[in-house]
Formats: structure tokens, C-alpha cells, sequence
């Protein structure tokens, strides 16, 4: 415990006293199954389910293609995050993938994951989804609307976020699914256009299905990558695994539900726009369930931008939430400085963590260029670093050849 000096109030003391996470039975075990599968879904479901989509069309020119596209990525997601329960359960961490890369690999590895994310990919994606956030949302509201506004904004957005999760993570928790129930109601908006327009036997634009398009590798290749990003976050549960209530049970049965849910509902989004603006609209819209709430809905479609800005929020806000247990994990395993492993002794919050990741978002978002450039230099490294946690439950089965409480079919 951190010294403090005589004269200061019991209240006082208890407000900045921090105690290590090493310690036994610090951290609260406060999800649920249907807060983890929430968390899942919220945490995969992002604003390129609402704005490019239509990459993926512009490279396979056809509905079925596209349409089987998603339900394959899908199927990928889920098969990956199986694999990240059963190293999950059989390395319990809070810093997720570090674990399986020093044991599978070399600790080498492993530094090099927890630095990547530390100071780049999850400060950089932090920085983006608030910059996002307020973008959307500002320019629903006011039109040309300077990028010097929109950063300082973010940078409070960054700031309001993190006090939030400082304080609790029981509010945290609840705003997480708050926000996730206000992406479920943009997509019931989407597939209840659909739905309408089908009643009235606007059918047209889904009569040609182009089974017979012709898929190269490229084009392949090029469709998968958009739509694999759009399922990111299938590993984020990870990182909770020991604020899980029965995880051995709840962790997988979250993935499977969770996963299984956002692919239909993918599935869903994605045959409603074909219904509505057809594959030459989702060729030509950027952001398309803008675009299509417009003609519809006229003035009131700014709902819609304010529901898309919302769903970045929720994404930002889980992001934010699960990445402060990699800065906290790091400095257990001597990756990091210790003090950002501490945890408040009466919130059971990780303040430093939560604090020196907030500084380093604001710093990318102080950084006058496009944010975006950043993370498609970086996401090669991403993508990298989930495959070898995959190929990880391969070795560790040859390294340590003990029972499993949860052994995926491979």
C-alpha cells in the first residue's frame, strides 16, 4: 500500500490507497452469461457493419457471394475464439494472448504483443473510435465542421471515458450493454425497412443473385480482409476470463452465443440492404445505413448517424475497458512499470492502467494526421498475432499434454 500523510481524513486515505492485483480475490467475478455475451456482441459489432459494408460487394458483384462471405467470417470468428477459450481456461489472464505466447513460444513473443498493443494498436484504435464517435455525431448536427473540433472533442470524450471506468466497473458494465441494446435498435431500424419494403412486393432488387460471378483469389482476398475486420473483437471476452462467474462453462457458451448471434444478425443487415438500395447502391453509398435512411425518412435520418455514433461509442468504451488489463497484466509479468498493475482498494478499479492508456490515446489524437493511416500499418501485426494464438493451441497440446476443461475440435 502507497504511504500517506498523517492528518488526512479515513475517507481521504481510503480514496487513494491502491492495492496490487497480484493479490488473491482482488477482482471482483461481475459478468454474468448474459453480460459476457453482451460484452461479445458489443464488443464485435462496430460502426462497418453501418458504413462498409459495401467494400466486400464492390469486390464480389453478387449477393450470394457476399451474403456466404459473411457467414463463412463468421464461422471463422467463432472457430478463433474457441480457440482463445481453451487456452483462455488453461492460461487464466487478464492480459489475454500474452500468456499463450510465452508458454506456446518464447517470452520474446510475448513482450513483443504486450509493447505492440501497449503503445500502438490499442491506444491508436482507442484515439480512432472516439475521433469516430464525435464525427458522426457532430456532423449529424452541423456541417463542415473542422478536424482541430472534432480532435479536441475526442480528447474529452477519452477523458469522460475513462473517469467513468475509474469509478466503477459496475457502471462501466451497464453502459457497455446500454450502448450494445442502442446498436440492436439501428439494426431492427435496417432489417424493419427491409421487412416493409418487402410486404409491398419491392423484391427487384434481390431477383438477380449472380451465382455465377466470377470469384478470383484477389477478389477473394481483397472482400475477406473488410469483412474479418468487421468481426474483430471476437477476443476481447478473453481478457475478463478471471471476472467471469463460472467461467468454465459461461466463457464458451458467451463465444458461442455471442458470435453466433452477431453472424446472424451480419447475415440480416446485409440481405436488407440488398433489399433496399440494391448491389449497385451498396457499390456506390460510403456510409450506407445513412444513405438509405434518408430517402426514407428524410430529416429524422440524422437518427440513424446519432444511432452509428453511438455504436462506435460502445465499441471505444469496450476497447478501452479490456485494454486496461493488458496495461495491468504487463506490469505483473515486469513488461511495464508495477504501479500500473495497482488497483484502487475500494472500486476495484485499475486506475493507472486506465489513466496511462488515456494519455496515450490523447497523444495519437494531438498527432495532426489521419488516424486511420496508423491502424492499417498496424492491423497486419494484429492479424499476425491472432493467428499464432491459434496455432498456439496446437503446440501447447504437444507442451503440455494435460486434460483440458474446454478442448476444441480441431
Amino acid at each position: 500500500m502507497m504511504e500517506t500523510q498523517e492528518g488526512i481524513s479515513n475517507q481521504e486515505k481510503e480514496e487513494i490507497i491502491f492495492v496490487s492485483e497480484t493479490l488473491p480475490n482482488t477482482r471482483k467475478k461481475s459478468l454474468n452469461l448474459f453480460d459476457s455475451t453482451l460484452l461479445t456482441m458489443g464488443s464485435i459489432i462496430g460502426t462497418g457493419i453501418f458504413l462498409s459494408v459495401g467494400d466486400v460487394v464492390k469486390h464480389l458483384d453478387s449477393i450470394f457471394y457476399s451474403l456466404l462471405m459473411w457467414v463463412l467470417c463468421g464461422l471463422i470468428s467463432l472457430g478463433a475464439a474457441l480457440c482463445y477459450a481453451e487456452l483462455g481456461l488453461l492460461l487464466p489472464s487478464s492480459g489475454g494472448e500474452y500468456a499463450f505466447y510465452v508458454e506456446a513460444y518464447h517470452e520474446i513473443l510475448g513482450f513483443a504483443f504486450i509493447e505492440c498493443n501497449i503503445f500502438l494498436l490499442r491506444p491508436i484504435g482507442f484515439a480512432i473510435l472516439t475521433s469516430f464517435t464525435l464525427e458522426t455525431f457532430i456532423n449529424s448536427i452541423y456541417s463542415d465542421v473542422d478536424m482541430l473540433t472534432i480532435r479536441t472533442y475526442s480528447v474529452i470524450l477519452v477523458i469522460v471515458i475513462s473517469f467513468v471506468q475509474c469509478l466503477s466497473d459496475k457502471v462501466s458494465i451497464w453502459i457497455m450493454n446500454a450502448l450494445t441494446y442502442l446498436k440492436f435498435v439501428g439494426m431492427a431500424f435496417i432489417v424493419g425497412l427491409a421487412l416493409y419494403m418487402l410486404c409491398r412486393g419491392k423484391t427487384e432488387n434481390i431477383k438477380d443473385w449472380n451465382f455465377k460471378a466470377k470469384i478470383t483469389p484477389m477478389k477473394l482476398a481483397c472482400a475477406f480482409y473488410p469483412t474479418m475486420w468487421t468481426y474483430d473483437g471476437f477476443t476481447q471476452l478473453i481478457y475478463f476470463v478471471k471476472e467471469i462467474k463460472n467461467p468454465t462453462k459461461n466463457l464458451v457458451y458467451a463465444s458461442v452465443i455471442g458470435i453466433g448471434l452477431v453472424t446472424a444478425l451480419y447475415f440480416l443487415i446485409n440481405f436488407s440492404y440488398f433489399v433496399i438500395i440494391g448491389v449497385e447502391g451498396m457499390k456506390s453509398f460510403e456510409g450506407v445505413a445513412i444513405s438509405i435512411a434518408r430517402p426514407y425518412i428524410g430529416k429524422y435520418s440524422v437518427i440513424i448517424a446519432i444511432l452509428v455514433s453511438f455504436s462506435s461509442l460502445g465499441s471505444a468504451f469496450g476497447l478501452a475497458y479490456a485494454s486496461a488489463r493488458i496495461y495491468s497484466d504487463a506490469a505483473k509479468n515486469n513488461n511495464f512499470p508495477l504501479i500500473f498493475s495497482a488497483m484502487h482498494s475500494s472500486s476495484k478499479t485499475l486506475i493507472p492502467a486506465i489513466i496511462i492508456q488515456a494519455i496515450f490515446a490523447i497523444f495519437y489524437l494531438a498527432i495532426p494526421s489521419n488516424l486511420e493511416d496508423f491502424i492499417w500499418y498496424f492491423s497486419g501485426a494484429a492479424w499476425i498475432f491472432y493467428s499464432l494464438a491459434i496455432v498456439a493451441v496446437v503446440v501447447l497440446r504437444f507442451r503440455k499434454p494435460g486434460p483440458r476443461i474446454f478442448k476444441v475440435i480441431i
